[in-house]
């Protein structure tokens, strides 16, 4: 077990220890590139469009209320400079697999204490050594859109390794199942049918038929997911109180905000704040937007808004370029895919826990892509 492989784990395990991670990744690059005048990462499109992204925040914590509130929040961008460390540092196709097959390994371990959480200690959700079930979910479910595709197109050398996938991606979905999140089981319902017929043709589409009815039989064998998806059918769209009827409320709420503040935003770190101004009816929670895009348009108005769509773009453009290189270089385009999709009902791009995952699976795809491309 490498460095990398370690780094891959601790995404699953421990926030601290990943942020840490992070700043020693960070301040031994700048130490290298100081070293040998090389600051060419620097001069990436990515790292300027962040860069971007970073200046639209701090006009929006001038132009919005709250500021010092505000200010508080901005440094949150610094979870996005994972993309950099897999760009930078990974260099090789072997390493990729490496940190692809550690982090399914630890999505396993989380799954193990999620499962225990419910089926042993009693709990209604799990969360595994996260602070919240969806948090939990999100990640796995990033996890097991790579493992479905490593399966699928061969990320394999031998049966143990096929076995290895298996084993781990069974024992996330449950974990998914045990924690009552159902956004991430409907991301996974529209993936992996994408997944299987760019890979297998019609084959796929079959297979998509026969996974999709044992998921279904499995939700209703799941308590808290059977619970949650039948309370779901019956739940009042215009009661705040509920899950659908707290996030509509929201999004009206949301809408009245940007209208008054369209180019700049309230400010980061703001919503929960300026949100209840807008409420017509009591919520159950004013946390975030509940979704990732409204919120971001939100707080960063449409000139933040329109760079975070720039730094995204430039990254789907980017993995799209190195996606056939391999079948991990392939899984990173759906890992993106489940990222962005989860962000339709939650707020992943703030999410630390998520988005480092996601940026530094990504990243590492893009770095040993262009690599393996350049010494072609």
């Amino acid at each position: 077990m490498n460095w990398w492989c370690l780094v891959s784990i601790s995404h699953s395990v421990s926030i601290s220890s990943t942020q840490i991670i992070l700043g020693g990744l960070l301040f031994y690059w700048i130490y290298i590139s100081y070293k040998h005048k090389d600051f060419s990462l620097g001069r990436d499109p990515l790292m300027i469009a962040l860069g971007v992204m970073f200046i639209t925040g701090l006009i929006s914590v001038i132009a919005g209320p709250y500021k010092l509130r505000a200010a508080e929040g901005i440094t949150n961008y610094w979870i996005f400079l994972y993309l950099f460390a897999g760009i930078y540092y990974i260099k090789d196709t072997a390493t990729l697999k490496r940190i692809y097959y550690c982090a399914a390994l630890g999505g396993a371990i989380i799954s193990v204490t999620g499962l225990y959480q419910t089926l042993v200690a009693g709990e209604f959700r799990a969360e595994g050594f996260y602070s919240h079930p969806l948090t939990f979910a999100n990640v796995l479910t990033i996890l097991i859109t790579m493992n479905a595709v490593l399966i699928l197109r061969k990320g394999w050398n031998d049966k143990k390794e096929l076995a290895y996938l298996m084993v781990t991606v069974l024992l996330m979905f449950a974990a998914v199942l045990a924690s009552g999140s159902r956004m991430p089981i409907l991301t996974l319902a529209a993936i992996f049918p994408v997944i299987a017929v760019a890979t297998l043709r019609w084959k796929g589409l079959a297979l998509s038929i026969i996974v999709l009815a044992a998921g279904v039989v499995a939700i209703y064998f799941s308590p808290s997911m059977k619970q949650r998806f039948i309370w779901s059918l019956s739940q009042d769209l215009s009661d705040g109180m509920t899950s659908f009827g707290n996030r509509l409320e929201l999004w009206k709420a949301s809408w009245e905000m940007f209208k008054d503040r369209p180019l700049f935003g309230v400010g980061y770190k703001n919503f929960s704040k300026v949100v209840r101004d807008y409420l017509t009816q009591d919520v159950y929670s004013v946390a975030h937007a509940h979704n990732a895009y409204i919120q971001h348009i939100v707080l960063h108005g449409i000139v933040g808004f329109a760079s975070l769509l720039a730094f995204l773009g430039l990254i789907i453009k980017r993995v799209f370029g190195v996606v056939n290189r391999s079948p991990y270089h392939f899984a990173s385009l759906f890992i993106l895919a489940a990222f962005l999709i989860c962000g339709l009902t939650e707020n992943t791009l703030s999410d630390s826990e998520v988005a480092m995952f996601c940026m530094f699976l990504v990243g590492s795809a893009i770095g040993s892509g262009e690599r393996n491309e350049t010494s072609h």
